[in-house]
Formats: C-alpha cells, sequence, structure tokens
C-alpha cells in the first residue's frame, strides 16, 4: 500500500473515530473500520441511525480526521496531508451528493452547477450545463435560486454538478432521501453510470434498502463496527 497504483481509490485500515467530551470519557463512534472499494463500483454504506454509516464518509473524504488508523483517498494518505493539500485533492477529483446540498443561496441553479469550474478559472460549458440540469429534470432550475427550489430539486441540481466536474471519486450520503421514488431511481441510474460507465467509484450512504439494491456491494456498519450486509438490527 505504498504507493497510488497499489492503492484502490478508497480505502481504510483499523480506523477509529472518537469525539472528545468535557468532564467525561470519549464518544468512540467508529471502531477499528478496514475495507477497500475499487475503481468501477458502486458501494452502499447501510446502518442504524447513530451506527457511523456518516462519520466513515466524512474519514474516507478526508473532512474529518481519523483519531486512529490509515485511510487512503486515490493513492494519498489522508493522514500526512495538510488542509490546502486536502482541499486541492476534493476539488479536483472527488465529488459530494449530500442531503444538505451546498448550494450557494445568492447563485442560480446554472451558476451552482457551474461554480467548480470557475473556481478552477476554467470556462464553465454551458451548454452541457444545461442539457445535464435537463437530464435531471430540473431545466427550470437554470434561472432560479436556490431557495425557490424544493429539497429534492436541489439535491437533482447538486448531482448535475458532480456529474459536470466528472471527479473519480464520488460520495453522496442519502442523496435520494428527499426524492420521489421516480426522481430516486434517475439519480441511481445517473450514480451507476459514473460507477459502471466511467469506471469511477461511488459510495453511497442509505437507509433506504432500495438504493443499497442499486449497488454492487453493501457495507453495514453497526455500532461504528463493520458487520456482515444481512446481519439482523
Amino acid at each position: 500500500m505504498s504507493g497510488p497504483q497499489e492503492q484502490p481509490p478508497v480505502a481504510c485500515a483499523g480506523l477509529v473515530k472518537s469525539y472528545p467530551l468535557p468532564g467525561r470519557d470519549p464518544v468512540t463512534v467508529l471502531r477499528d473500520v478496514s475495507l477497500s472499494l475499487p475503481a468501477g463500483t458502486m458501494t452502499a454504506v447501510t446502518g442504524p441511525s447513530g451506527s457511523g454509516k456518516s462519520t466513515l464518509l466524512s474519514c474516507l473524504a478526508g473532512l474529518e480526521p481519523a483519531s486512529a488508523g490509515r485511510a487512503w483517498l486515490l493513492g494519498q494518505p489522508l493522514w500526512l496531508l495538510r488542509h490546502r493539500q486536502l482541499a486541492r485533492l476534493r476539488r479536483d477529483h472527488v465529488g459530494f451528493v449530500f442531503q444538505s446540498t451546498n448550494l450557494v443561496p445568492t447563485m442560480t441553479g446554472e451558476q451552482n452547477v457551474a461554480l467548480p469550474f470557475v473556481l478552477r478559472r476554467r470556462t464553465p460549458p454551458r451548454d452541457q450545463v444545461a442539457r445535464t440540469l435537463d437530464r435531471l429534470g430540473v431545466a427550470h432550475c437554470r434561472t432560479i435560486r436556490p431557495q425557490a427550489m424544493s429539497g429534492g430539486e436541489q439535491v437533482r441540481v447538486a448531482l448535475a454538478r458532480v456529474l459536470l466536474t466528472d471527479p473519480t471519486v464520488v460520495f453522496a450520503d442519502e442523496p435520494t432521501g428527499a426524492l420521489d421514488q421516480r426522481s430516486a431511481g434517475t439519480v441511481m441510474d445517473l450514480l451507476s453510470e459514473v460507477a459502471t460507465g466511467r469506471g469511477r467509484t461511488v459510495v453511497v450512504v442509505t437507509h433506504d434498502p432500495r438504493v443499497a439494491a442499486r449497488c454492487d456491494a453493501t457495507v453495514r456498519v453497526r455500532d461504528g463496527r463493520l458487520v456482515p450486509a444481512d446481519a439482523p438490527g
């Protein structure tokens, strides 16, 4: 596991995450988690509320540092990277689809989708922006701001932003939670296309068994540990 060519796009070994509490023992959310997620796959991370699913995603993406253990993203040892290096790695190679979509409230849908290109000082491909919004059924959001969109529309605009940048890894946290069944199916179709059609790695945190069934593999978390996917509870 010494070089990028030997390392899968997303991996961790012995990962532990604890949060200190004043005057009390730390709360451990992840306990000795090890996994390896290859390119060209979409993996569901499932488990009950509070099991550590979203925390695992945050540690794998370098959004939070692990308390112990190791995590690699695109062959890079996250525990050795400085803040700016982590930010650059995520900006250039990682896409995020969260239920809280992180859309800029003062920007239109089109401007939000084009934002990664602006930050990289590249000319946004406006025709592709329009086509992607149309494909996701939110062409009407091109000229309006997030506060005028429904929650489901915001998620699809955020997904359009990810699809346009063609990241190597996509982390999605409950991407279908605010969507109706038809829209959820569209989102999963596109995430599957990213994984299988473009050879990328997609990690999806979900409570929805229908979403998990669309994935190539399922990782189940309970009490901060990995358990068999068919484990009860």
